[in-house]
């Protein structure tokens, strides 16, 4: 009896196509580390989906945040070699180990990055961390058929560890660490501030959102470091959404355009304004990206929006700096008015007055079609005009 084992051909044919997938996708992975290394000091990068998710946290956090990612290597050498991972993570079900998605960040590289003072920049960088540490995010979800929502609540930083350099007269400097909990944000003593003013910081992310962080080959956006650090914390988080709005849509006359709810205009400046109006009254951030970045930048209350007198949205208008022409011309299309012919000097009742009154009825309707193009209805006050220029030719 033959013992002999024999494989089959569709098997080996299979392994081998197998293998073959696998190392052209780690050569992919591996051109992908190459470039990023090459410019890890000057740009790091994000998976757009993360930037949209993360506009709802506090600009504080934000800076932070942004520090971190600045330090996270999203290509791991270990991770790319390894097959059986890159199999489930193409499928979404990877398990990140710890030590791929902890950093660490120093208050000193901190302090220097966001211009802090000497005195202040490491009380500021424990500060921040605890406010990265304490950002909770929130994901809403609606359920029709049970009219239902689920409201979903999940952290960008699993654990922190803040470590604090100590002086001693016998032993010289020894570094102790510490975490959220034992860190005292005001106290009595000045003396005993060693504790929150930390030399450094070690941030675990969370694992899901690590997911969307590593191996990033597709839909990512590449920040310039240098070009975040003259921003004011809200300047440097709508900066990053500018980028990402940039470099994933097609520009109309060469600018792009996002319109933001109150919500929204509240969470991307970390303010509490109770309407668009009142937020667009203080909304400075256009003028210092215009003035402090690569894009011009303006932003108008949204005329589509309106409910009556209550506006619902802003947008912001911007552009690269060599496309100024563009943005000012597609800020000018986002308002839809109306001008009206002045009424002229002429006899109640004349023919001259049923002309003015016919030219102005022509102006009212174009201005009613296009508000009903964007679902809103003629204001009251143009409803009141087009009933009387209509009695002047008796129409009405």
């Amino acid at each position: 009896m033959d013992n002999s084992t024999t494989t089959d051909p569709d098997i080996e044919q299979g392994n081998s196509t197998l293998s073959r997938i696998n190392n052209q996708h780690k050569q992919i992975i591996k051109e992908f580390k190459f470039n990023a290394d090459s410019e890890r000091d000057s740009h790091y990068r994000l998976h757009n989906s993360v930037i949209s998710c993360l506009m709802q946290m506090n600009p504080t956090s934000w800076r932070m945040f942004e520090a971190v990612t600045s330090g996270l290597d999203i290509y791991p050498f270990e991770l790319i070699e390894d097959s059986d991972f890159l199999s489930q993570f193409t499928q979404g079900k990877a398990s990140i180990p710890e030590h791929f998605r902890t950093v660490t960040v120093h208050a000193s590289d901190y302090s220097k990055r966001w211009g802090l003072t000497r005195s202040n920049g490491h009380r500021q960088f424990t500060l921040d961390a605890l406010t990265l540490f304490n950002e909770t995010l929130s994901t809403i979800s609606f359920d029709e058929r049970s009219n239902s929502a689920d409201i979903k609540l999940s952290r960008p930083v699993s654990d922190v560890t803040f470590h604090a350099t100590v002086q001693n007269k016998e032993t010289g400097a020894t570094t102790l660490d510490f975490h959220d909990s034992m860190i005292r944000k005001n106290t009595k003593d000045k003396r005993d501030n060693t504790v929150w003013q930390c030399s450094s910081a070690t941030f675990v992310i969370h694992e899901k959102l690590a997911l969307n962080m590593l191996l990033l080959q597709k839909m990512f956006t590449r920040i310039e470091k240098s070009a975040t650090a003259p921003l004011s914390k809200a300047g440097a988080k709508l900066y990053a959404f500018m980028c990402m709005i940039s470099g994933s849509r097609c520009a109309v006359n060469d600018a792009w355009c996002m319109a933001l709810d109150l919500t929204k205009c509240n969470s991307l400046c970390g303010t509490k304004y109770n309407s668009i109006v009142d937020f667009a009254r203080n909304f400075n951030l256009p003028s210092e990206l215009t003035s402090k970045s690569d894009f011009d930048v303006t932003a108008i209350k949204d005329e589509e929006s309106k409910i009556g007198r209550k506006y619902m949205k802003i947008k912001i208008f911007f552009s690269r700096k060599t496309c100024k022409k563009g943005i000012e011309e597609l800020a000018k299309k986002g308002k839809i008015t109306r001008r009206l012919v002045p009424r002229p000097r002429v006899l109640v009742g004349s023919h001259e007055e049923g002309v003015w009154a016919r030219k102005n009825i022509k102006i009212l309707l174009e201005f009613e079609s296009k508000l009903i193009n964007v679902k809103r209805i003629l204001p009251k006050a143009d409803r009141e005009r087009l009933s009387r220029y209509r009695k002047i030719i008796g129409e009405a």
